[in-house]
């Protein structure tokens, strides 16, 4: 079994989404000065997608773990720091 789906088994998804939200805050400095832009998919806290558009980082995602509440997409260089209302949880 591969690394990621072995740590995925053995955390919540309130975990997860704990990991995720840490680990892109981390990056985000690093992302945006390197990367402005592109769209960051986040599964079990690892980088597994960077791609242009968020769509081609939702299907790369999908192929890893299909449960969207597994993993954190963010666009590198944006401010998340603003509350924002959200309409839509999922990646599909």
């Amino acid at each position: 079994m591969p690394k990621l789906a072995q740590k995925q088994k053995c955390v919540t998804m309130e975990q997860e989404r704990r990991l995720n939200q840490r680990v892109a805050r981390r990056l985000a400095q690093e992302m945006a000065e390197m990367h402005k832009g592109q769209w960051i998919g986040l599964i079990h806290g690892e980088v597994v997608a960077m791609e242009s558009t968020v769509e081609a980082v939702l299907e790369k995602m999908r192929v890893i773990e299909p449960n969207p509440s597994r993993g954190l997409v963010f666009q590198a260089g944006k401010d998340y720091t603003k509350k924002k209302i959200i309409l839509s949880v999922g990646w599909w």
